[in-house]
């Protein structure tokens, strides 16, 4: 994607608090969600088992899109707006060989390849792209005493595909990363190993050991990170890893997302399913020497994380599970005062009107007998529609100051509304660019 920690900095006396809760929950049903992709921050898409749906609002709404039928999809591949992507296990009822399908409209059509129906029990595992037209399909044939692994190529879309040597005899791939049009990187549960010709051939480029291991990333040329139980990093090219970073057990990394070659993200699930499941997210900015644990406030599995910059991004999981941050999962309030009010407040934002920054000051009063009030500052549109949430979590009494970046968004007129116990309070703000 790592202890995430609050760190505070004094800076003459004030206080600036980054508390880790930048992750906001938005439910979508209880459907098992199994990929995302945004293309913008109003356009994207999410992956269930039995359909696709797409957003144009930022994830207010969802449009399904269906799936082509009859398969359980279980990856995502988004290029634009129109030409997407699945795989999954093909069909009712034995579901015992893959399934590649494609659309070229958004999803409005579906065409369908079926990779060896002949075969029994196919396992999905994984696919890669380099551009819209090369890309490489993973599978796990379960067919005989054996694990096997099947590596299936197209150069055409996924019109054809041809099948690959598999380099490792028994055993599979668990992910497959194009570091250019001819280098591929291929990790298996002990070894990494390396083609330099578009798959055709492959060599151990290095010996990894036990342990247990499930995605690959190359942010660039010379370092790469493998995820697991531990995040392990290389910065010669993967002749060498090391483990920088052990995950709380009983988690593993299901899935990394880095940005660039210091800043990235591993999301999480316990390898003991029925007593923890997930909702494990972890973040590096230093190129993986060290990983900070952010609080998702759930846990729930989660199986696919995205990133559209290095602010924000979006989780999937189980039972309708949608996590977004805009702010790279971090929550950043300025404590300006540890006095306690008398009274809860909202200050009008300033400056107002603004340009694409603004600072809000709050107060928080003791309520009760508790130490403690759960706080919540949320901005929407002209409409009523929810647009940012800027703070959500437990702070002490005090008065705080946190900030709205709305870079992203147009003109116009927002407001922005304090929510805590015994108290709520609306503001109008306008947006001018």
């Amino acid at each position: 994607m790592k202890k995430f920690i609050f760190v505070i900095i004094a800076v003459l006396f004030s206080t600036i608090s980054y508390s880790q809760t930048g992750w906001v929950m938005k439910n979508f049903g209880k459907r098992t969600l199994t990929g995302v992709h945004f293309i913008n921050i109003n356009t994207g898409f999410i992956l269930s088992p039995d359909s696709l749906f797409k957003t144009t609002n930022g994830g207010i709404n969802w449009i399904g899109k269906g799936t082509g039928g009859g398969a359980v999809m279980s990856k995502l591949k988004v290029f634009d707006e129109n030409n997407i992507v699945l795989m999954g296990a093909c069909c009712y009822p034995s579901y015992n060989y893959g399934l590649i399908t494609r659309t070229s409209d958004g999803g409005n059509t579906w065409s369908d390849y079926y990779f060896n129906p002949e075969l029994e029990y196919l396992f999905v595992q994984d696919m890669e792209w380099y551009d819209i037209n090369t890309g490489i399909t993973m599978w796990v044939d379960l067919g005989g005493a054996n694990y096997y692994g099947r590596l299936f190529k197209t150069t055409n879309g996924g019109v054809n595909w041809n099948e690959l040597d598999n380099p490792i005899g028994l055993g599979y791939f668990i992910s497959i990363k194009f570091q250019s049009s001819d280098t591929l990187w291929g990790l298996t549960n002990i070894s990494l190993y390396k083609s330099t010709n578009q798959g055709n051939n492959w060599f151990q480029a290095s010996n990894l050991g036990t342990g247990y291991r499930t995605k690959y990333s190359c942010p660039s040329f010379d370092t790469m990170f493998i995820g697991g139980s531990k995040m392990f990093r290389s910065i010669n090219m993967g002749v060498d890893f090391t483990a920088t970073f052990t995950l709380d057990t009983p988690y593993i990394a299901r899935d990394l997302e880095f940005l660039n070659a210091k800043t990235g993200f591993a999301i999480g699930s316990s390898t003991q399913y029925n007593v923890i499941k997930g909702g494990y997210i972890i973040k590096t900015t230093d190129a993986g020497l060290n990983w900070i644990r952010q609080i998702s406030n759930t846990n729930i599995y989660i199986s696919d994380i995205y990133f559209l910059n290095e602010n924000t991004g979006w989780v999937v999981g189980d039972s309708g599970l949608i996590l977004k941050t805009t702010t790279g999962g971090v929550t950043f309030i300025n404590t300006i005062s540890t006095e306690i009010p008398s009274v809860y407040s909202l200050s009008q934002n300033y400056p107002n009107p603004f340009n694409s920054t603004s600072n809000f000051k709050f107060e928080i009063a003791r309520h009760g007998g508790s130490s403690t009030s759960d706080v919540k500052i949320v901005v929407y549109d002209l409409s009523g529609r929810e647009v940012e949430v800027l703070v959500n979590e437990r702070l002490q009494p005090g008065t705080y100051q946190t900030q709205w970046n709305a870079s992203a968004y147009s003109s116009g007129v927002y407001f922005y509304k304090l929510e805590t116990e015994g108290y709520t309070s609306t503001k109008k703000m306008v947006l001018i660019k």
